[in-house]
């Protein structure tokens, strides 16, 4: 695990920028990207990273909407069209900080963090979304429901991997790990 965060790391660190201390594609400072490197700088675990990560998580939740969604970029704040994708891979970004660096957080911070968090699952909620988005989403939220998990493309099992993550049921993990490893191998569709 440290190996791939120090991976991810040096990956952020080429695309970073002093100026604006934000995660840059160009011009654009894409939401998921900055909030995925504050998971990286948390996993640091040094107390510097892991204050970096928090400044950065709480810049970027200022960014949420009234609607409770977050833009794909930081200047596109005031359009009204969203990535449901995108905004759940935050959602999964957000709670696995929130579990994971639960007691290093200060109440504050960690309240606010939690806030947007629970606006941002109520905002996904009514959305009707494809099936392996919807099931992580309901393993987000902690629904259950029948799940008809088909495996399209290569996305899809990253969003399946990302899923197992929040899976409860040990069942459903069980049968989930059983579809990935059905389609990652050699001489399989997505190898």
């Amino acid at each position: 695990m440290r190996q791939r965060n120090e991976y991810a790391l040096r990956v952020f660190q080429k695309h970073f920028q002093e100026e604006t201390r934000l995660i840059h594609f160009g011009p654009v400072a894409p939401i998921l990207e900055n909030v995925l490197y504050a998971l990286a700088l948390f996993r640091k675990k040094e107390q510097k990273t892991m204050l970096e990560g928090k400044d950065l998580l709480l810049r970027m939740i200022a960014y949420q909407s009234e609607k409770g969604f977050f833009p794909d970029a930081i200047h596109l704040f005031s359009h009204n069209h969203y990535s449901w994708k995108k905004n759940i891979l935050i959602a999964s970004t957000i709670l696995l900080v929130l579990q994971e660096f639960d007691r290093v957080i200060d109440k504050v911070s960690k309240e606010k963090i939690k806030y947007a968090l629970d606006r941002l699952l109520l905002a996904l909620n009514p959305i009707e979304l494809d099936p392996i988005l919807s099931f992580l989403f309901q393993q987000l939220s902690d629904q259950k429901g029948p799940y008809d998990l088909k495996v399209t493309k290569a996305d899809d099992l990253t969003l399946l991997i990302v899923a197992m993550n929040f899976i409860r049921d040990e069942l459903t993990l069980e049968a989930v790990k059983s579809l990935v490893e059905e389609n990652v191998g050699e001489g399989l569709s997505f190898y």
